[in-house]
Formats: C-alpha cells, structure tokens, sequence
C-alpha cells in the first residue's frame, strides 16, 4: 500500500524514548499521478503521431499537386510539340489520380470515424473484382519487372453477396502495398474458401517489416516509416480503413512479414453465395468505345458556378456528341428551362453549392416546371447523405467531381436510355 509518513520522537527527561510513526493510505492520489503520466505520455505521443500524420499528409498532397501543376506548364510551354504535350498530359492524369486518392482516403476515414460508412449487400462477380484489381496494379508491377501471379481456387462461387465496392478498395490496397514495396521478385494473389469465408492472400517478396513496425500498421495516421526521409509515399490510413471496413463487412485481416524476405497478407470475408440470374450473373456496365459519340442528338443545359468546371464539363459533353448549353447559377437554369421550354433540353446536370440560389432549391422549381425533365447532380461533396438529399428533391443521379467521362456519361444514359437509342438508332 502506498503510504505518507511522519515520525515524532519521544523524550522523557531529556532522551528519546521512542517514537510515534503515522501513516496515511495514499493509494488515490498515486493512482491519480499515474493517470497523469499516462495521459501526459498519451497526450505527447497523439501530438507526435499528429505532427507527423501532417507532415506526411502535406507531402503526400503536395508531390501529386506539384506534378499536376508542373506539368501543366510544361504541356503550356510545349504545346507545338505533340509528344512532349501528350507526355506532359499523360504524368497530370497519373498526379491527379494519386492526389485523388489521398483525398478518398481522408474522406472514408472520416466516414468510418462518424460512424456513417454504409456497407452494401449485393451481388459481387469475384472474377470480375479481381480483374478490375489487377487491371489496376498490373502497368506499375510492370514497370519494377514484377512478376504478378493469380491463383483462384475451382471451387470459388461465380456470385457472391458482398459489396464490390468496399471489397475492391481492399482488394487494391492490399496489393497496391505489395507491389509499393516489393522492388523485385513477384506478388501473388490467391483467392479460395476456407471455413464458410472468402479469403484473400497477398504474397511478396519484398522489404518485409520487423515486429515493432507491425505492431504500427492498423494503427490511424501511422505509417511504418514515417520520417522524413522515408522511401515510399502513402497516407497511412489504408490498412486502418481497411481492417475497419472489413470488421464492418463480417471479415478481418492478418498480416505476417519478415525483413528482406516478404509479406504475407490475408483477409477473409463472409462466403455467401447467390444463385446468378439465368441471362447474367451481373449487370456489366455499358463500354464507351473510344472516340465515339455517345450522347449524340441530346441536348444538355448544364449548371456550375465555376468557369473552370464549366469549360470542362462543355468539352466533356461535346466531345461525346451532346449539344450543351451552360450557365453560371441556379437562378440561371430555372430561367433557361422557362424561357427555353421544358421540351428543349433532355437532361439537367446540376451543380449543388452555388451563391444565391442552391441546385437544390433550382432542381425544385425546374422539377415543378417539368417534372419528366431529368436533373442530375454534380457535386464535389462525396458522401451518402448528399445523395438522399439530391434525391429527396426529385433528381435522378448524382456525380461527385472531379467528373470522369465515363462515369458522367453512363449517368445520364441510364435515365434516357429510351432518348438515346432513338436518336442514335
């Protein structure tokens, strides 16, 4: 027990006869001076980690950016050069979509803090899964020499109840990490079942980690090496999204490494099995041939407040064969559809965040004005709720930005497949 004493002689004619201890329990108020350290030690460290998780998240946003905008000015510089230009246009797309993906990162770490990550049940073709995954990660383990090897079990259901979605962004990050790490030799996938569960196993021979930096990686805003000086880039939040993903979805994942040697990584998911539909097992989205003109014959009035996203949006839509109409508010579009007519335009795309008059409020009163006209949103808010609430309001669909083509496309044509076969049948 832990104790404060005091001692006190006592003198009896002038000599020390004894002496009285008193002792008090102090065993709260050591306890609470542990929790103190403990807390101070905890405090430090968070702000370390935090320190540190910006200090990354600064890097990992600024390398892509300064490709993206480097670049930019070379392709301005060399625009007469064709070769040059394409090059320059070829490392923009490549930065952007890095950029995008530490974005997507910080957002779906976001949504799994506030609870808010919602989890699909539909039908997932593993194959196709797969092959989207390595698609992916196939050119970049090209380019180190890497051998990447699958091998799915005979056994595997054609058709599964999951979420694709949630079960690709694993799938990619686990071997995106393989192939990261891995500077020569192969990366595996395998895929089988085992006790009732899909499992997924990643193998590499790559850097490998010792105990201590295992011991790190599930952990948010931390990274294996998070110096300064540190080889490989990352966030360090994808292994953290995905266990808790994967915790979300009824799965869990394990990871075994030695330095030098490789890393094995394995997740499992529920194997649930579903009886595909005689004509198809699942819905394959329409291809968009190159060059090609997809939305030929309709007539688009698309909405934004930014000139740059408009311009964009015009060449997206021309180029595909739409003749586009553009204007820079909400206010703007509902007075086009009333001069205009509601006959004159067969689609809507609707920016969502505008001064003055909001897509919500303009989707509204277009929508009473012609309530067969579809409005579809294009927004850079990417989370579900902004989704029901665009639907709430009578929109059809909803793009988060940045826009791709294809996605923005197969979009619209999903509500006027009739439109579009007419018009270019």
């Amino acid at each position: 027990v832990p104790v404060m004493y005091a001692t006190h002689p006592m003198i009896q004619d002038g000599e020390i006869t004894g002496a009285v201890t008193s002792f008090v329990d102090v065993s709260v108020q050591r306890a609470a001076a542990q929790a103190r350290e403990v807390a101070l030690a905890a405090a430090e460290n968070l702000a370390r980690v935090r320190r540190e998780f910006l200090a990354n998240m600064s890097h990992e946003i600024r390398t892509p950016l300064n490709g993206v905008l480097g670049f930019a000015d070379i392709g301005a510089r060399h625009y007469q050069n064709s070769e040059r230009a394409l090059d320059a246009f070829t490392k923009i797309q490549t930065s952007g979509q890095r950029l995008l993906g530490v974005i997507n990162d910080v957002l779906d770490f976001s949504k799994l803090d506030a609870g808010k990550l919602d989890i699909e049940r539909t039908e997932v073709a593993l194959e196709m899964v797969v092959d989207n995954t390595l698609e992916l990660g196939r050119d970049r383990a090209a380019a180190k020499g890497l051998a990447l090897q699958v091998e799915l079990a005979p056994d595997l259901p054609r058709v599964c109840i999951s979420d694709p979605l949630r079960m690709g962004q694993v799938l990619l990050n686990v071997l995106s990490n393989a192939v990261k790490f891995t500077e020569a030799g192969s990366v595996t996938l395998s895929l089988f079942r085992r006790d009732g569960m899909l499992v997924f196993r990643v193998v590499d021979t790559g850097i490998g980690m010792d105990a201590a930096q295992l011991q790190l990686l599930f952990n948010p805003f931390q990274q294996a090496d998070a110096s300064a000086t540190r080889k490989f880039g990352g966030s360090g939040l994808g292994l953290a999204i995905s266990k808790r993903i994967l915790e979300l979805m009824g799965g869990d994942i394990r990871i075994d490494s030695q330095p030098s040697v490789g890393t094995r990584v394995e997740f499992c998911l529920p194997c649930v099995t579903a009886q595909p539909a005689p004509s198809a097992a699942v819905a394959v989205e329409e291809s968009i041939a190159p060059g090609s003109k997809p939305l030929a014959g309709l007539s688009i009035l698309a909405v934004d407040d930014e000139s740059i996203n408009r311009l964009i949006l015009e060449e997206m839509l021309t180029d595909c064969g739409a003749r586009v109409v553009m204007v820079d508010s909400g206010r703007a579009a509902v007075d086009r559809v009333a001069g205009d007519g509601p006959g004159t335009y067969d689609v809507v795309l609707m920016d969502i965040q505008m001064p003055e008059m909001d897509g919500y409020e303009a989707a509204r009163r277009i929508l009473e004005r012609a309530p067969q006209l579809p409005v579809i949103a294009q927004t850079a808010h990417a989370f579900r709720e902004e989704l029901a609430r665009c639907l709430a309001v009578g929109m059809v669909g909803h793009v988060t930005k940045p826009v791709d083509a294809e996605t923005l496309v197969r979009a619209i044509r999903a509500h006027l497949s009739g439109v579009v076969r007419e018009r270019t049948g």
